[in-house]
């Protein structure tokens, strides 16, 4: 019985491998792999309802795809580092697939494919026994192409700067327990700065954690390569503190690079610090949350239009902590008012254009409208100098320099621009507003303050310190019109800088014109000026959508009439089109002759356009007003012979006219 059990379920598994069969590669028949079930059979095990369940062992192959798993990364490093250290500077790649598996590796010189070079020797090449194939201060990409059993290949490449300027470096700011370690040019240093909780940068980090607590956030940098140099090759370590997190939250460090990319880092946490690898330095928070710890739901929104709110939407805030809110309006405007679950806040608690969630214990709603400021006739000046320079300042787009000012018109807005020397960075604002004292103001962008509506004269006050400036996460505003063939709205695309604004410009085709434009969805036509249209305070991804729609041709009345004498045709009022042309014929009776034609437009004195007529025939040519012809006749004195005159008869059928209709002699 049991020998028939064990042929049986052989017999089974062998219908199913021959439904399901794929061949095998030849180096897994060689091998001696194969599927196999093994000669034993479990003891048979009641399923209690009167039947029972044996089992035996199944071996089955599996062919793994074919992959690259893993490779060493870009370095730099100088010729007798990579002659001494083979474990460290040997080029290698870990492949997956059907074996056997090929590898070939190629290279190119400072871009140029290097023709001498080939090594067919495996997953494995020996740069250590080759560096004197290598010169300092050139760069080197080795392409490794792996190939298996089936004919698929895979390849990947390897970046290896040769230059004795370049070695591992530590780098310490031990005030701010921040530590990177990197590949790094011998010229750089370490910029690190914190992050101003009520900046762009700070509310992207906010929103990129998630609703997670966020222990801190710094600037951090490697500045100071000469022009042509990178800071650094491959990635950094970076060392953040993650002092005071409770035991058993999970960690992880949001960032911001240059480009404006957010993404989110596993942290390892060792020693009170979170350390991470990253191949683009900026901005970075390390956050943590509990796995039990709740958080709430804060919704921002905007009444009316007119402005922004940063950030916008549902916001994920762990319980305790804060949340900070800023009001942006668009030009012309300011806060109205700020309603937190409904019920207006005192203006007091909006600081800056911002307001603060502190605590959070419950889900809250937060809304903000804005009002237009009517410019007035009279005239503030907004003034900006440098103080400790290394740097320069521009208001309204004004001529840089260590101080400056412009004239601007009460309650309209002003832009001051910060211009810090290469290798500085803002370090303080402060603004004064007619008679008051100065206020530390927070700039709108990292380069830029602007004051949305002035009131009285205002002086802006900058320094700039040693450093890199802040990222600044990155929005796309798209536009489109439509029909394709009625407009244009362009660009169709721009990257803005968070906070920031964009120009747009809308023009109609010739036969169409604007029907509607929206931002968002919704109507933005009160704010398109002439063919321009401003989109600020761009603080998400915008969509502009311009409609074109066909204008009917404007119709314009043509009259015409004769005199005793002879006849024009058509004669009488008719219509016709804006730009278009019609056709006269002018017919004096026997014994007769044109004496003139005159052309009135409009309603204004008629032309004399008699020298026009040629053969009898006169064209009223890119009609663009209402228009009147009159012909008038005089006696020619010629008398022509009865035998000299033959009778032509004209008619014409539906459809159509003859002009002269009748018998004419």
């Amino acid at each position: 019985m049991r020998r028939h059990a064990h042929n049986l379920l052989a017999a089974l598994l062998c219908m199913c491998l021959l439904v399901s069969y794929t061949p095998l590669p030849a180096s897994a028949v060689e091998g001696g792999y194969s599927p196999s079930v093994s000669d034993e059979l479990d003891a048979a095990k009641p399923n209690g309802d009167g039947t029972s369940q044996m089992s035996t062992t199944v071996s089955v192959l599996t062919i793994p795809a074919l992959a690259i798993t893993g490779k060493t990364e870009d370095y730099a490093a100088r010729i007798d580092e990579i002659k001494a250290d083979s474990e460290k500077y040997d080029l290698k790649v870990a492949a997956t697939g059907q074996a056997p598996l090929a590898y070939s590796w190629t290279r190119t010189v400072e871009g140029a494919p290097d023709d001498g070079f080939s090594f067919e020797g495996g997953a494995v090449y020996p740069l250590s026994q080759h560096a004197d194939t290598l010169e300092d201060g050139k760069t080197y990409v080795y392409t490794v192409v792996v190939s298996d059993q089936s004919g698929a290949s895979v390849s990947t490449d390897i970046t290896v700067v040769v230059s004795s300027a370049y070695a591992q470096r530590t780098f310490e700011d031990k005030g701010r327990d921040i530590v990177v370690t990197a590949n790094a040019h011998y010229a750089v240093v370490l910029s690190t700065d914190a992050v101003d909780a009520a900046t762009a940068t700070y509310a992207a980090l906010q929103e990129a954690a998630g609703g997670a607590t966020m222990a801190g956030a710094w600037q951090v940098d490697l500045t100071g390569a000469p022009e042509g140099y990178v800071p650094f090759l491959g990635s950094a370590s970076v060392s953040l503190s993650a002092a005071g997190i409770p035991a058993g939250a999970e960690v992880f460090v949001v960032g911001l690079d240059a480009s404006g990319k957010v993404s989110t880092y596993e942290a390892a946490v060792r020693d009170d610090k979170a350390v991470f690898d990253t191949a683009a330095l900026g901005a970075f928070a390390v956050a943590w949350k509990l796995p039990s710890k709740p958080s709430f739901t804060i919704e921002a929104s905007v009444e009316g239009g007119n402005g922004q709110i940063d950030p916008s939407g549902s916001l994920e805030v762990a319980e305790g902590d804060s949340a900070t809110f800023r009001f942006l309006p668009d030009e012309g405007y300011v806060v109205d008012v700020v309603k937190v679950d409904g019920v207006a806040v005192a203006t007091d608690e909006i600081a800056g254009n911002s307001y603060t969630f502190q605590n959070v214990a419950g889900d809250h709603r937060i809304a903000v409208s804005f009002k237009k400021i009517e410019p007035q006739p009279t005239l503030r000046t907004v003034s900006a100098r440098v103080e400790g320079g290394h740097g320069e300042v521009s208001v309204q787009g004004g001529q840089p320099a260590s101080s400056a000012q412009a004239q601007v018109q009460e309650g309209a807005s002003a832009t001051v621009a910060f211009l810090p020397e290469s290798g500085y960075v803002v370090d303080t604002v402060t603004m004064k507003t007619g008679e008051g004292h100065p206020m530390p103001v927070q700039p709108t962008s990292p380069n830029e303050l602007v004051v949305s509506a002035v009131t009285d004269d205002v002086e802006v006050t900058v320094t700039y310190k040693p450093g890199s400036e802040i990222p600044v996460q990155k929005h796309m505003v798209t536009a489109t019109a439509t029909p394709a063939e009625g407009g244009s709205i362009e660009p169709g695309s721009v990257e803005v800088a968070h906070g920031g604004s964009t120009e747009l410009t809308v023009r109609a085709n010739a036969g169409y014109r604007l029907k509607e434009l929206t931002v968002d969805g919704e109507d933005a036509t009160g704010k398109l000026d002439g063919s321009t249209l401003k989109v600020e305070n761009v603080v998400s991804d915008r969509t502009v959508l311009a409609v074109f729609e066909p204008v009917a041709a404007a119709r314009h009345t043509v009259t015409a009439s004769a005199g005793e004498g002879g006849s024009i045709s058509p004669s009488g009022s008719q219509e016709a089109s804006e730009g278009s042309s019609l056709t006269f014929y002018l017919h004096p009776d026997e014994g007769h002759r044109l004496k003139s034609l005159m052309l009135a437009e409009d309603g204004g004195a008629a032309v004399d356009v008699t020298d026009r007529v040629a053969g009898g025939v006169f064209v009223l040519d890119d009609i663009r007003a209402d228009c009147a012809l009159t012909a008038s006749f005089e006696e020619s004195g010629i008398v022509v012979p009865e035998d000299a005159c033959y009778l032509v008869s004209a008619s014409a059928g539906e459809g159509g006219s003859i002009s002269p209709s009748g018998s004419v002699r």
